[in-house]
């Protein structure tokens, strides 16, 4: 199991909140159940984060991470203690898109897992995180116009199209390409209440896998769950990803590790 976190420099452990001094280290929770069950289980740092030198802002694109880890999974199949053909790898957000585009090229892959990944370019993804603010704040702020929420996407790409590598790749890069060249068994997992990613971009995903005529396609919509899969009332600071969610991915990849592919 390859784990890949989504959109921004975040280090091996977490990935759901963006503030690196306060989240819940999922992956290490995620990895220390996957090492019970006799998985080999593989986080990493990303480019400039953590124990990785390099430079996150100035070269991190959707296509440059892949790249990195499709050097991890070229590595691990060095390994003599890894089945070369049974590498997974799961991805959360862009993660996801990460590890649609390694599969893609990788048909060696065993197995693809999405958390709450987009089927969206980045340009329409956040066309509608804008609508969705103006919707928030239309008692007191008046540009509910789609005219108006482009050109405050334009106002915020025009800032950081100099100043960051990844912004601009990730404007105009289209996921669905590589997910309708999936051969591999793809489990799709989103919380209906996403505000990240809105939950008809699953069925998207879906739909895109089953058009290659992949036949083990799985969608899984969470009620009561966001971007984070936290489930509603849960306690603590930062609240831990809901149990249930843990269990669905652990069955999945359990039913494909023995046997082959179903």
């Amino acid at each position: 199991m390859v784990l890949i976190s989504g959109a921004g420099a975040h280090d091996r452990n977490g990935y759901t909140l963006r503030n690196r001094r306060k989240h819940n280290d999922a992956f290490r929770t995620l990895s220390a159940r996957l090492t019970a069950l006799g998985f080999a289980v593989v986080r990493y740092d990303k480019i400039g984060t953590g124990r990785s030198t390099g430079d996150y802002t100035a070269t991190a694109t959707t296509a440059t991470l892949a790249e990195d880890v499709a050097a991890i999974v070229a590595q691990l199949r060095r390994r003599p203690d890894v089945d070369p053909a049974r590498i997974t790898l799961l991805g959360h957000s862009e993660g996801g898109a990460i590890a649609s585009r390694v599969a893609a090229d990788d048909p060696g892959i065993h197995g693809v897992v999405l958390l709450a990944a987009p089927a969206w370019t980045g340009r329409r993804i956040m066309s509608y995180q804008f609508r969705l603010a103006a919707e928030r704040q239309s008692r007191t702020v008046s540009y509910t116009s789609a005219d108006l929420i482009e050109a405050h996407l334009a106002a915020d790409a025009s800032e950081r199209l100099t100043s960051e590598a990844w912004y601009p790749f990730f404007l105009d890069h289209d996921p669905l390409p590589a997910v309708k060249r999936l051969t591999m068994p793809v489990l799709i997992l989103q919380g209906e209440r996403d505000e990240a990613v809105l939950f008809e971009q699953a069925y998207e995903l879906a739909e895109a896998a089953r058009e290659s005529g992949n036949a083990d396609v799985t969608l899984q919509l969470l009620p009561e769950m966001g971007h984070a899969f936290v489930a509603q009332g849960t306690r603590g600071d930062p609240p831990p990803v809901s149990e249930h969610v843990w269990t669905l991915i652990e069955h999945w990849l359990c039913a494909r590790a023995t046997g082959g592919r179903e």
